[in-house]
């Protein structure tokens, strides 16, 4: 038996999609990438040219960005009219299930708007016994969808159905909580002390962040970036491969090849910088702490014209049971912004074909 040519089956490319247009509309936009990602475990910054990192964006993921461990949460907890008016009505109330695969696992999570999603396999939608619909491309998944902003106007019957059957019908998981209050008065803690009064265990997690300048960067830089008629995708392409090698740390200094070392050279055009600052926090974040970072990194880019860009890099959860446009799976689960001096933005996503 011959073996086949394994070597000759080409693997499918990754979609590589590019957005362009000015990084004020791409805020003012409330349906915008930013605000369609709701569960976000990555954040990092790149800074050409920038010895002195202001603290308005240091200190953005860092202050009051804590969140909160439960475990053997029962959402019933969830279908109560005290916390639904004011953790889900008011504020934003972020949640998401952790330890779980979302191919083969049980997975909840509630997005910033109010909306509990449950991604179960047949035979916990088949006993939970509320209505829900079949994933789109996995016949042995299903979701269902319960909007907790309509349960306090819900009927009283349906409403204690709804809190029975999760209660008794589907497991217990183990969630992290974060909470956007709608006063700055109000402390986030709120949501934390609210659940430890259910008798839950409350751990407290802060985000981790890391610093780090290099010198003598060699940065590719980008032509024709403010033009609309441009495609510079295959720029972009390259600028993205370049960004991911160096927030890994990889080696890029400019030398000569070598025939028996495998090499990477910078692409070109690019520019020698002598402080590139990078930084990067990892933890559980909302849309809205990105939101507001890549508004202080536009006003920050506007000031500096002789900056190449600024860049902000997104990670989400890749099992969480919604992320970006994708109810069902994470059909585009990061994204990169390059934000111009000139007031530009570019934008790269690259998602599974998968």
């Amino acid at each position: 038996m011959f073996c086949p040519s394994v070597w000759e089956f080409k693997p499918k490319k990754p979609l590589f999609h590019e957005e362009a247009g000015e990084i004020i509309r791409l805020l003012n936009n409330t349906n915008n990438i930013l605000n369609r990602h709701h569960f976000i475990h990555l954040i990092s910054v790149v800074l050409p040219d920038t010895p002195n990192i202001p603290e308005c964006i240091t200190n953005l993921v860092t202050d009051d960005c804590d969140y909160y461990k439960v475990k053997d949460f029962n959402l019933s907890d969830l279908i109560n009219n005290d916390f639904i008016h004011s953790f889900i009505e008011n504020g934003q109330l972020t949640a998401l299930s952790i330890d779980t695969h979302l191919d083969i696992d049980d997975c909840a999570v509630i997005t910033s708007n109010g909306t509990l999603i449950l991604s179960l396999n047949k035979e916990s939608f088949q006993s939970l016994g509320l209505d829900g619909k079949p994933h789109s491309r996995h016949k042995h998944r299903f979701c269902v969808t319960i909007d907790l902003k309509m349960e306090t106007n819900m009927e009283k019957r349906n409403m204690q159905r709804v809190q029975w059957c999760l209660k008794n019908n589907l497991k217990k998981f183990t969630m992290l909580f974060t909470w956007k209050p709608p006063e700055e008065k109000i402390c986030p803690s709120s949501v934390a002390q609210y659940l430890a009064s259910l008798g839950y265990e409350i751990v407290l997690c802060k985000p981790k962040n890391t610093t780090r300048k290099d010198y003598n960067v060699a940065v590719p830089l980008i032509n024709n970036f403010d033009k609309d008629d441009s495609d510079p995708s295959y720029e972009l392409a390259e600028l993205t491969e370049w960004l991911g090698m160096y927030s890994l740390g990889a080696d890029l200094e400019i030398g000569a090849p070598n025939n028996y070392v495998t090499t990477y050279e910078v692409p070109t055009p690019n520019r020698v910088y002598g402080q590139v600052s990078f930084l990067k926090w990892t933890g559980f974040f909302s849309h809205h702490v990105v939101v507001n970072l890549c508004n202080e990194l536009r006003k920050y880019v506007l000031t500096r014209k002789n900056l190449p860009w600024v860049s902000l890099y997104v990670q989400c959860f890749s099992d969480a049971p919604l992320s970006g446009e994708a109810a069902h799976g994470t059909e585009s689960s990061s994204y990169t912004i390059f934000l111009m001096p000139n007031g530009y933005y570019h934008m790269v996503t690259q998602t599974d074909p998968h």
